[in-house]
């Protein structure tokens, strides 16, 4: 579970909420053969990698490593790739990304000139800051320099030796597009994502976290969040696909 620092603290509560649920998921059923390792930023400069284990239905958080780790860039991604593994050595991966997210768009240093407001009387804002909407999520943070290239998550799961995820679970708005997944498709076999906004709730891991584990029941999972969103008091949206 690979949650980088959102520089928003609204999606940073969101984060810990959706930990618990997938422990509610975890505690059901318990881990066989699965180890659930967590990289999450708690600040932009300090970060906690941690493994979840359980043991009579109880769930606890054993600290692997505290660190101020790179995670916009492909060697940084791939150092914690790396933690990750010798935490948690495996045949076969999976990862579930959290946060904001604009699609295939790449991170601007500055916003293009089209893209910028058109006067000071009109400042930029992204779509979740005007009144009255609900806070969503996307690939990373709120602005350019906590925010990650598709291309550079891709290099660094290739430079942590990675061959292929099982799947990547993107927790982000706008993730399921043709675009994302060319860019992806050497280093996951499946990916699990929404082609529009997501709510800041994000996935509801305690309906849907038994499937992800194991042998994955991608239906399941699609069903499970039709079902929570079709209901989601105040907010019932909702879009995932599997590619």
């Amino acid at each position: 579970m690979y949650l980088p620092w959102p520089a928003d603290k609204t999606l940073t509560k969101a984060f810990e909420k959706n930990i618990s649920d997938l422990e509610k998921a975890i505690s059901k059923n318990g881990l066989n053969n699965e180890k659930v390792v967590v990289f999450m930023s708690t600040s932009s400069t300090q970060a906690t990698l941690y493994e979840i284990t359980c043991k009579n239905g109880i769930c606890k958080h054993d600290t692997l490593k505290n660190f101020n780790p790179s995670f916009t860039t492909v060697e940084g991604i791939a150092s914690i790739l790396n933690d990750m593994k010798s935490a948690a050595p495996a045949l076969t991966y999976a990862m579930i990304i959290g946060g904001h997210g604009m699609g295939w768009i790449p991170v601007y240093p500055t916003y293009p000139t089209n893209a910028r407001a058109i006067s000071a009387s009109s400042p930029f804002k992204n779509y979740w800051e005007y009144d009255g909407e609900f806070d969503t999520r996307y690939f990373g943070g709120t602005t350019t320099k906590y925010q990650t290239d598709i291309t550079s998550l891709a290099k660094g799961i290739t430079m942590a030796g990675i061959k292929k995820m099982e799947y990547i679970l993107f927790d982000n708005c706008y993730m399921s597009s043709i675009e994302v997944a060319y860019e992806l498709r050497n280093v996951t076999n499946y990916l699990i994502a929404s082609p529009t906004e997501i709510m800041a709730y994000g996935m509801p891991y305690a309906v849907v976290g038994e499937y992800l584990f194991g042998k994955t029941n991608y239906k399941a999972v699609c069903n499970g969040f039709y079902s929570f969103y079709s209901t989601y008091d105040g907010a019932p949206y909702g879009t995932l696909a599997v590619t």
